[in-house]
């Protein structure tokens, strides 16, 4: 089994247990692994068809998989992810590699226009085998960002976990 699946399949019991117990909403973490890969979702809110999640990440754990794998370069992985993730709501770009910190910065480009300011995902690629995604937004004339929440049915929630692990 993939460990999006794995992840769905936590997400869809967790929401059947919080509907059983009347409560549908309150931020949670769903976690799996296989073998030496393992995702983390903070959910905001679940339900039978898709998920409301603040963040997703995805990281490969010490294990001899990971020591038997090099790492690509990586700007190389990075464009890999731009290309695989095409299907959420913007197109990824690479805004900034930090060699000497082995993390890279991708984000949507452009960002979502919206009335009051715009929106985008954020996804930060370390070269040790991590990969988080964040949505955020920023209103107009405001210095700071807030994490907003990704809607996502679970078919493009496996995808997506999937397509990440594929890269770390």
């Amino acid at each position: 089994m993939s460990l999006g699946k794995s992840i769905v399949q936590r997400v869809r019991a967790q929401s059947s247990e919080q509907m059983g117990a009347g409560n549908q909403k309150g931020g949670y973490f769903v976690e799996a692994a296989e073998g030496s890969i393992r995702a983390r979702v903070e959910l905001a809110d679940a339900g039978r068809l898709g998920c409301l999640a603040m963040s997703l990440q995805v990281e490969r754990t010490a294990g001899p998989e990971a020591a038997d794998v090099p790492p690509a370069a990586l700007n190389v992985r990075a464009e890999q992810l731009t290309k695989r993730l095409g299907y959420l709501m913007e197109d990824l770009g690479l805004v900034e590699i930090d060699c000497r910190e082995g993390v890279c910065q991708i984000r949507s480009t452009p960002p979502a226009s919206e009335e009051k300011g715009v929106s985008y995902y954020e996804l930060i690629l370390e070269e040790k085998g991590r990969a988080t995604l964040t949505r955020y937004e920023k209103s107009a004339g405001e210095t700071r960002r807030t994490p907003r929440s990704m809607n996502f049915s679970l078919e493009v929630l496996q995808r997506l976990v999937d397509d990440l692990a594929g890269v770390v």
